[in-house]
């Protein structure tokens, strides 16, 4: 589920998070097609059942995925070099968007302790004048 759910992103490329829209996730569905094209069949065979349950995620497995695709961003974000990209973004409440999101799919997990963890990132984001741009 975490390697394939980005796979229509071998046909659109990837888009960062902060501005993806529902047109950028359809764009995506549609490509799942090519690649299902493309792909062997213990791809094809799955790829488009992949690619729905990690949008819509019912299961715990499928909501910790979610949660920790949405984390990893976070973890490109906080070095400097991070903190130099979410600073050019044009939107202000990019990142402040991103971290809702990410802080609900991860309450949606309960996986408290990785919960601490982003609470404390959040919390240094803030710090540093870059939650909320």
């Amino acid at each position: 589920l975490i390697i394939m759910h980005d796979m229509g992103e071998i046909e659109t490329g990837d888009i960062v998070t902060t501005h993806k829209t529902a047109d950028h996730t359809e764009m995506e569905r549609q490509a799942i097609q090519k690649v299902k094209n493309k792909s062997p069949d213990f791809v094809s065979r799955e790829i488009e059942n992949v690619f729905e349950s990690f949008e819509n995620p019912k299961s715990k497995e499928e909501r910790f995925a979610r949660a920790i695709d949405k984390f990893e961003g976070l973890l490109f974000w906080f070095p400097d070099d991070g903190i130099k990209m979410i600073k050019s973004f044009d939107k202000v409440d990019d990142t402040k968007y991103y971290f809702e999101k990410t802080e609900k799919a991860i309450v949606a997990t309960g996986m408290n302790n990785v919960l601490e963890y982003f609470l404390i990132m959040k919390k240094d984001m803030i710090k540093r004048g870059v939650y909320g741009r």
